[in-house]
């Protein structure tokens, strides 16, 4: 992923900081048949800023 964010950035690419960092766990399931796909992510989790803390989700989310 690197070389891509370096050529969408150009001269800027030093100026980046990593701000947040998380985490998560994914179950997918698809019908082959129908082009169907259900997404589960869970044990989600992010570090605070400063990396000093750990906030982890309850439960489980459906993205789009």
């Amino acid at each position: 992923m690197m070389p891509f964010i370096k050529s969408q950035t150009r001269d800027k690419y030093n100026d980046l900081e990593i701000i947040q960092r998380g985490g998560y766990q994914r179950i997918a399931l698809a019908n082959e048949q129908q082009a169907e796909r259900l997404t589960l992510d869970f044990n989600l989790w992010y570090l605070s800023t400063d990396g000093t803390k750990r906030v982890e989700l309850a439960g489980f989310l459906l993205p789009n």
